[in-house]
């Protein structure tokens, strides 16, 4: 079944507006969320709806924060997301950081009290097509296995490249696992089995059973 983008888009936006999102971020969130199922990364598009839902309800994503953008440095920034939607936050320091990066050459943007953000590409779509390089990185909690051990001890910590290049821009964006972990959570959605390669089960064995994955292999195995 086929489904417009301008449909998705609505959807999206009127689900978040009802639980008090303001438009604006609502749009935000949409167009990460279309950007990620466009580019082929279901795990990181409108399956995470109802999830982000969910955390509105429980209050741990707050529907409308106050931002806070502080220039630590003429190159350095700190913003607070106020526990916000980490797609809007990591957006606003993003745009904060271009006309920084054209006056200084170069920015480095913190962020704290923020949220899961989707594709780490996606912050970079805007300075990219301005003609500026950048980089984008996260933490995460603790769910790859290190080589040889049986217990979860580092995050998958997504990091993305992109720079303008003849022809088209080059991304780069990975997470230092083997996969992202959201591939796992998509294959609990359709009960799907998974590579043996992807994830350990609690006793640290490989499994291809996503409902018993307790931790995941890392991107190079032992080195």
């Amino acid at each position: 079944m086929r489904i417009a983008r301008e449909e998705i888009g609505r959807f999206i936006r009127s689900v978040l507006e009802c639980k008090g999102v303001p438009p604006e971020d609502s749009e935000i969130v949409a167009n990460c969320l279309i950007m990620a199922n466009l580019s082929g990364i279901d795990s990181h598009g409108i399956v995470r709806l109802a999830h982000y839902v969910r955390r509105l309800e429980f209050g741990s994503i707050k529907a409308n924060p106050r931002l806070k953008i502080e220039r630590l440095a003429p190159s350095i920034f700190y913003v607070d997301g106020d526990d916000g939607f980490g797609h809007v936050v990591g957006y606003r320091a993003a745009r904060a950081a271009m006309d920084v990066c054209r006056e200084q050459g170069t920015v480095t943007v913190a962020i704290g009290g923020s949220s899961h953000f989707g594709p780490a590409s996606f912050f970079l779509q805007e300075p990219v097509a301005a003609g500026l390089a950048g980089m984008v990185m996260t933490n995460t909690d603790a769910i790859v296995v290190p080589y040889g051990a049986a217990r979860r001890f580092f995050g998958t910590n997504p990091v993305a490249f992109g720079f303008p290049a003849p022809g088209a821009p080059f991304m780069l964006d990975i997470s230092t696992s083997t996969i992202a972990y959201g591939k796992i959570a998509l294959a609990q959605k359709e009960n799907q089995a998974i590579p043996k390669d992807w994830a350990l089960d609690e006793s640290g064995r490989p499994t291809t059973d996503p409902h018993a994955a307790a931790g995941m292999h890392p991107m190079a195995g032992h080195k």
